[in-house]
Order: C-alpha cells, then structure tokens, then sequence
C-alpha cells in the first residue's frame, strides 16, 4: 500500500525542481555504463516529496512511467563554473529500456551541453545522479527528454535556470545598486502555505529566507523595502515593530543598506476630511499622528547607519498619498525634524516621485491626477537639499528605455535644475518594466540601470524583485523571480551590470541620449559601455589602437567579435589598462548628437 500511495502521489506531481539537502552520489554519465541504476541520491523518495522546493504549477513529467528528476539547487542559481547536480528516480519496472537525455540550452548563445543515460528494465527502482554544465552564462533551460525503445519521444519538457557570476558579498561600490524582495510580506499579512507573496510551496518564513538567498547571489547592495504602518500600530493602544526589526538587523547582518519606505495610514490616524473615504490606506494622517508614529521609529531605528527612511511612497501620485503637496512637504519636514533630532546623521529622503506618462493607473482618480503641484514638492527638496538634510531626490520610472530617457530624465533634470538642485542628486529608486518580459524585459531594464549609474545618479532599484500572485504587482515584467522560482534574463543581466561595474565611476561620456557610450574608470583600468534604444540603428565604434581590451555581452559572456559596435544589447568592453578617451570614436550623425543637458523638454527628441 506505501509504494502505491507514492506512486499516486507521484502522478500528480509532475516535473520536479529544487533543493535537496543530502548530496548526489556519483553518476552514470553515459548510456551502457557498469554501473547499476541504483546510485545513492541522497534521499528517499518519501524525503524528496517532502521537500519543499519540489512543489510547483507548471512541473511535468512522463507521469505514464513514473519517472521523476530534480535539481540539487534552492535557487536554481548556478555560478558559471558550476556542476549542475541532477538525480532521477524511477519508481515502478520499465516494461523497455528508455533513453534519458538531460540538456543545458542557452538560446541566446545558441549553445547547448547533454548527458545521456540508460534506463533499464527488470527493475522495481533506479536512481540515476548525474552531473552537467550549464551552456553558458545567462538564463539556460534545463531540458529533459525520454525516447522509448523505438526512439519516440514520451516526454520533452525544460525548467528555466541561471548560470552566472554569482557574487560573493554585496557591491561596496558607493552606487546603490538595490532591489525590491518584498521579503517580509507573506509574514506581514500572516499567510499560509503558498499565499500571494510566497513562492510556490513555501511557507512565509521560508519564502522570507528564499529571497535572501537570490538577492545574495546578485551583488546587490540595497534592499528597498517596509512595512506598512498599519501592521506597526493597529490601533492606538497596540504597537508592534517585530518585522521591521528582524528585516532591519538580517538586512545589517548581510551588509545591505535599506530604503525603508514609511507609510500606509491606519483608521485611527486619517486626517478628518477622509475619515468617511472609500480608500484606506493612501488616506493622509493627521500630523500629530504621524509625528507620534516616526518619534518611535526614530527611538528604535534612527540610530541604524544602514537605513534610509523615504517618508510615504509615490507622495505625489493619488494611488498613494491623496493629501494636497503642501500636507506632504509638512509631512516631510516634520519627519526629518524627529529623525534627524535622534540621530543627526540619518539619512531621510522623500518618497519617489512618480512622472507624467506614469502607466501604472490603478483607480480613476490617479488616471485623471496631474502634475501641476510638482513645483511645490521640488522647492522643498531644494531647501532640504540645500541645507543637508536631505542627500537626492527619490524619483520612479516604469517606462521603457526611450520613454525614460525622452520624458522621465529630462524631466526630472529640469525639475531640479528649475529648483536649484545638482541635476546629479537622483535616485532611482524603483525601476521596472510593465508587461514586458524575457529579453524584452531585461533590456529595457538595464539600459535604465547603465544609464542611471554612468549619468551619476546615486542609485537604481529592481522593481520587482520577485513576481506576486495577484494585484498590480502580478504583471509580467515587474518580478525577475517567477512565483515558482525560476529566474527571469533581467536577473542575470542586473548581476552582471554590479559584477562589470562597481567600483568604476564615469571618466568621459560619448552619447547619453537613445545612444549610449560611456568610459568608466576605477583606478587601474578602464571599461567601455555600450548601448542604444532600439528605434536607432546599429553604430560602429572605433577602440583605441594596439589597446588590449576583453568584451562582455548582457550576461557577462566574452565575445570575441563584433562587439566594437552599439548594437541591439548592452556591451562592456573592459581595458587592459588606462586609454585616451580622446581615441575611441563613437561617430554618431547629427539628428542624434545632442546630450541630455542640450534639450529643453519632452517631445523634443528626434522622430523614429
């Protein structure tokens, strides 16, 4: 009865990927070895249904013939030298002998690596464990192919991996290089076994776990993140700051610097004329609320380096804050007053701004709001500015790459210009892309990420880190995580950018507008990046002679030609030493030859 039991679990659980804690034992590489097919994986099969990283919507399986295969991985995240650890159970007697064919397919590099196996009959059970390959750096889909006796094909099905340079510590490169985990959510809202924030299988503690461990791998430095105030203080008479606690000092532990966003009004604190409002929790507070709210936060935290509190998300987009601009500059100052009060060191930063063509519309009022009160908000970053109480000023795009660059950098430039502010002092702290996905995705991602740190802003943030069941946050192109785990090109493509790029600050800028050519420099040698939008065609470039140099493509791969030129993804070109910039030519016509700094405002970039 136990043996039928788990083959019927077995039928229903379909192709399997995910952590094991016992090791593989050594493997039968080729079809015909001498070896039996009883290698020891490392756990039983009642152990390994039991894991919890085998549990997933979209696994499969040739469920006909009970054969089950998984990866030794929590992640699915493989550093670039790697051996992949697979295992194969087979449960009930083969009637013929079947071949077995495990593949890494890397169809950007169009490269592919296999290993084969033979599975017998006259068997009650074989185990296979074997090792392989990923078919270089980037997103590699982990194929498994069965081939009955007669060479047709029973099951053909692949699992999305990563292969990369997997960091070993956070960046300590002074750009911020975050990522937004939403990683205490699933426990914040008190979720079960796969609820909304949880990865599929996983419980809210584990869930809260797994995204440190893909945030590790990257070499991110930040983690954008916070708990909404109406889990800290329910009521007037209840406070609980449990989360944020145990977030802020595992997120110290680690070396992460936190953007902590605060916010979300409880009932008891919304300001009179919204008491009877359908919203909730963009309602404004009542000031005294507020500033009894951030005098405990400020008890607790403003003593903690590593954390920068952005006072109220999107304050001046409705879907957030639906104060006036004048409540949320109050807002503002009284926050910084309290904060910086404890601890004059704190770092307080407003809450990023949201940009005219923002397509993120999520209720009528916010589709109908305008931006006419901006000038108020930036008048009071300028004085904050100017007074060093505030460091830059926070700001959101979720356009892709041409949008960003011909509306929400120029923009924003002249906000601050406008305002008297350093047209360097911006963060980028939430960059996404709506309903893009794959390659699309993580190209229009990193050339926002590139641009931000080569145009010396102070940071980019991955907005979002992890996909979400359900709401505005489950469209394709916000999470580089899928709810199962696998990861997305962008996740790749952002390790790479904080692997090639750290360090390095901006030496001479070619091209910063739909062409993109800069030369960073960190002290011993120098790196040329590469990039365009799309809509403008490809553009050679001309390399210094007799300059020894190694080129990389998105995901870190050397290329070996055609590289000296703008072409359809990010390239990083890195020196053996110190070059004249004055001997690299980026020879652009004059419809695209303008710099940022020479336009005046939207609309004005050349036509496709």
């Amino acid at each position: 009865m136990r043996s039928k039991r788990i083959a019927m679990v077995l039928l229903s659980a379909l192709f399997l990927f995910g952590g094991c804690s016992g090791a593989p034992g050594g493997g039968q590489d080729k079809p015909g070895g001498d070896k039996e097919n009883q290698d020891d994986i490392g756990m039983t099969i009642q152990e390994a249904l039991a894991k919890k990283d085998f549990v997933g919507p979209d696994n499969v399986s040739a469920v006909d013939k009970n054969i089950f295969v998984g990866i030794k991985s929590n992640t699915k995240v493989f550093d670039a030298e790697e051996q992949i650890e697979y295992y194969v159970m087979v449960y009930t007697p083969l009637e013929e002998e079947m071949t077995l064919q495990i593949s890494t397919v890397n169809s950007f590099l169009n490269t592919e690596e296999t290993s084969s196996h033979l599975l017998k009959t006259g068997m009650e059970q074989q185990t296979i464990a074997g090792k392989i390959k990923g078919s270089g750096l980037g997103i590699n889909h982990f194929n498994v192919k069965v081939k009955d006796s007669s060479g047709e094909v029973i099951m053909d099905q692949s699992k999305d991996i990563a292969v990369m340079n997997v960091a070993d510590a956070p960046s300590d490169d002074t750009f911020m290089w975050g990522v937004q985990p939403f990683a205490i959510r699933s426990i914040e809202y008190n979720e079960s076994l796969n609820g909304p924030h949880c990865f599929k299988g996983l419980t809210p503690e584990e869930t809260y776990d797994r995204v440190f461990e893909y945030v590790d791998k990257t070499g991110a430095n930040l983690l954008r993140d916070g708990m909404v105030w109406t889990s800290n203080q329910p009521s007037q008479v209840v406070d609980n700051y449990s989360l944020m606690t145990r977030f802020s000092e595992d997120a110290k532990a680690k070396g992460y610097l936190v953007d902590w966003h605060l916010g979300g009004t409880p009932d008891w604190a919304v300001e009179d004329r919204f008491q009877n409002a359908d919203v909730i929790w963009n309602k404004p507070p009542r000031l005294n609320a507020w500033a009894d709210y951030v005098e405990k936060v400020a008890e607790l935290f403003a003593g903690e380096e590593h954390i920068i509190f952005e006072i109220i998300n999107e304050c001046n987009w409705p879907d957030f804050f639906y104060g006036t601009a004048a409540e949320y500059t109050a807002i503002l100052d009284k926050s910084v007053e309290i904060l910086q009060g404890a601890n004059a060191e704190t770092t307080v930063i407003n809450g990023g701004m949201v940009m005219p063509q923002a397509n993120n519309y999520v209720t009528e009022e916010s589709e109908k709001f305008t931006f006419e009160e901006d000038p108020v908000y930036y008048a009071k970053y300028a004085e904050l500015i100017n007074a060093g109480k505030m460091p830059y000023v926070a700001y959101h795009s979720h356009a892709h790459f041409k949008t960003f660059i011909e509306k929400d950098a120029v923009n924003m430039m002249y906000y601050l210009q406008d305002a008297g502010i350093d047209q360097t002092k911006l963060f980028l702290n939430e960059s996404g892309m709506f309903n893009a996905d794959g390659m699309a995705q993580a190209d229009d991602v990193m050339k926002k990420a590139l641009w931000t740190k080569c145009n010396d802003h102070q940071g980019f943030v991955l907005f979002n880190f992890r996909d979400i069941e359900g709401g505005v946050l489950s469209p394709p192109g916000w999470g580089v995580i899928t709810q199962d785990g696998q990861p997305k090109a962008s996740y790749v493509a952002y390790t790479n950018a904080i692997d090639k790029l750290s360090g390095y600050t901006n030496k001479h800028t070619y091209a910063n507008t739909l062409y993109n050519a800069y030369l960073m420099e960190n002290g011993k040698n120098d790196i040329l990046v590469l990039f365009k939008d799309k809509s403008v065609p490809e553009l050679n470039v001309t390399l210094p002679d007799g300059a020894g140099c190694t080129a990389y493509d998105m995901f870190g791969n050397v290329m070996t030609d055609g590289y000296a030129k703008m072409g359809d993804y990010p390239v990083y070109i890195v020196f053996d030493g110190k070059v004249d910039a004055d001997q690299i030519q980026v020879p652009i016509s004059a419809i695209y030859k303008k710099f940022l700094s020479e336009y005046d405002r939207i609309d004005n970039f050349p036509e496709e």
